[in-house]
């Protein structure tokens, strides 16, 4: 009997420091454009990107060039070919 109210004694003391425990909970902020402005390697990263971006527009503008020309190039063979 000793033995069954000691067990439950620690158990609920336990279970007690726990729940006080848990509801301590404590909350921080980041500013997570501070931090990566602050790295040292944010300056490549930027250059890099800015670069691709340059490489990315001229491709797509090419691309765009070619579709309109390939374009122009249908419609006259389809317009020849109503004429017909």
């Amino acid at each position: 009997m000793n033995f069954k109210l000691t067990a439950a004694f620690l158990i609920s003391a336990f279970s007690i420091q726990f729940v006080q425990a848990q509801s301590t909970l404590k909350i921080g902020h980041v500013n997570i454009q501070e931090i990566v402005q602050k790295h040292p390697s944010t300056d490549s990263i930027r250059k890099v990107l800015e670069t691709e971006t340059k490489e990315m527009e001229n491709l797509y503008n090419e691309m765009l060039t070619e579709h309109e020309n390939k374009l122009g190039v249908l419609r006259k063979k389809k317009q020849a070919i109503l004429i017909l």
